[in-house]
């Protein structure tokens, strides 16, 4: 498989089916903000196979009454945020255990058909959508290891129907400060993201708004003790799946059909793959359709990545990947003095501020601008310290794994998600127009999750940019899943169900 410097989600990816590249001076990182790729994605034409499938939508409207917490969700929301005193000892038993809910915002039904007037085909309930934030045990990377995660949690005044599948929608690659935390920034200002909020409204707002209960987790910590598990795949997907037991402790159970639809974008969309292999660790979830957007996957490892020195960093590739090389070490040790150990000595410190306090669109721009004590690394050879790399490679070729490089090592073998045949079915969804997934880039995602075993269902179009793509496609995400979830038909891709290829070029 030929894999990527990648993408918005994301992951760093080599060529050569996982081994280290010697050196990848020579290579096109891919589109640049000057320069976007030319696309060789199919037109977006109906797929003709399907064109005689009927689809009715699964409701003609709105049938059940407000869906209501069984929690009185008076807490104080700053408090939700901090590890309680006298937990019991982690077990897997304690997942998903809810541990505070506070109501945050009321959003009417006048207000949210204006948010939400961009998404095409969207059926509205007609009702407000009341915003709770929760809190929930969860578990972390490695296994065994206990955690606290925080969601949003949206409830409908009018449902979809009297009983109704719950909505896990994760989200993208937001940063790893608390401020980024989702449940944060809604209530205390969507600037700190640099994010448009007719984005945001589309992610979370969409399913609500069509009568159905949706929890969107931050991820164990993204504003919670820790830091987040940034492309580590399975950390936050059991923080997403934690939070569809910790919804399923808020409802009663009579207002759930049992059933529970999966929803996510670019790194969400990663998350939600994931879920498929951890099927057999949760099954008591009924994970029935997964929705994955434009999504970045685990298709090469980061330790092969750290061997390509001459590979070109732009200002996104920079931030991610190092983003990426950071959370990995700052969950393996407290002392936040050592995690910029991976990085060059003259750049460390700048990295490690601007990524541990800024949101992703911001710290892009930061990590751009040179200053007095700091020059923007052009490749990953000069973003990383050679001590650190030769541990890395010293580790990965079977010789000594000593300290922190031996247990970064050690985690990025661990981070293998799966999606296996006996997964629930899925639906790929990317647009011609994206210049941060291209579609191309991630058919190499596809690629990855056929070898594993699963037949996605795919939707390729002419659907916009990374962001603009999820509100483009949130109806017709919506009625596939429905559909799905329900055992019912499943309305026509607006576009071509053909595969692009995998391609770095």
């Amino acid at each position: 498989m030929c894999a990527l410097a990648a993408l918005g989600t994301l992951s760093w990816l080599g060529c050569g089916g996982g081994e280290p590249v010697a050196d990848a001076a020579a290579l096109d990182a891919g589109p640049t903000e000057d320069a976007p790729v030319e696309l060789d994605a199919p037109v977006a034409t109906p797929d003709a196979a399907r064109e005689d499938a009927p689809f009715f939508r699964p409701d003609s409207g709105p049938s059940g009454s407000a869906i209501v917490p069984l929690d009185a969700c008076d807490d104080d929301v700053a408090s939700l945020y901090l590890t309680p005193d006298g937990l019991s000892p982690f077990t897997a038993a304690v997942r998903g255990e809810l541990l505070g809910c506070a109501h945050v915002d009321t959003i009417s039904a006048a207000d949210l058909a204006t948010r939400l007037a961009g998404v095409p085909d969207l059926v509205l309930s007609g009702g407000d959508v009341r915003m709770y934030v929760v809190a929930y045990r969860t578990e972390r990377e490695p296994r065994g290891v206990g955690g606290l995660s925080t969601a949003l949690v949206l409830l409908p005044d009018v449902a979809y129907g009297a009983r109704v599948p719950m909505v896990l929608a994760a989200h993208g690659t937001i940063g790893i400060a608390d401020e980024c935390a989702p449940s944060r920034f809604v209530r205390e200002g969507i600037d700190v993201t640099g994010l448009p909020p007719d984005y945001i409204d589309a992610l979370l707002l969409s399913y609500a708004a069509r009568g159905l209960p949706v929890v969107a987790p931050d991820y164990a910590g993204l504003g919670t003790e820790g830091t987040h598990g940034y492309d580590n795949w399975l950390d936050p997907a059991r923080s997403a799946i934690d939070g569809v037991r910790a919804l399923r402790a808020l409802i009663a159970s009579d207002r759930l059909d049992g059933t529970t639809i999966a929803y996510g974008h670019s790194q969400g969309g990663g998350i939600v793959l994931a879920l498929a292999g951890l099927r057999e660790e949760t099954p008591d979830v009924d994970l029935r359709a997964i929705v994955s957007l434009a999504p970045g996957y685990r298709v090469s490892t980061l330790r092969s990545a750290t061997a390509l020195s001459g590979f070109p960093l732009n200002a996104s590739l920079r931030t991610f990947a190092s983003l990426a090389v950071l959370s990995g070490y700052a969950n393996l040790t407290d002392d936040s003095a050592r995690w910029g150990e991976p990085f060059r000595a003259g750049i460390r410190d700048h990295l490690v501020s601007q990524l541990t306090t800024l949101c992703i669109g911001n710290a892009i721009e930061s990590l751009d601008m040179p200053t007095a004590d700091y020059t923007p690394p052009t490749t990953i050879g000069e973003a990383l310290d050679p001590d650190f790399v030769s541990a890395v490679s010293a580790c990965s070729s079977g010789g000594a794994c000593d300290g922190l490089p031996g247990a970064w090592v050690a985690r990025d073998i661990a981070n293998e998600p799966r999606t296996p045949a006996s997964s629930p079915p899925i639906l790929l969804v990317l647009s011609n127009g994206d210049t941060v997934n291209v579609p191309r880039q991630v058919g190499c995602v596809i690629d990855r999750v056929e070898e594993d075993g699963a037949s996605p269902e795919l939707c390729v179009g002419a659907f916009g940019d990374h962001l603009p793509m999820v509100a483009a496609t949130a109806g017709y995400t919506i009625d596939w899943a429905l559909g799905v979830a329900s055992g019912g038909t499943r309305p026509l891709c607006p576009g071509t169900t053909t595969a692009p290829r995998c391609s770095l070029f």
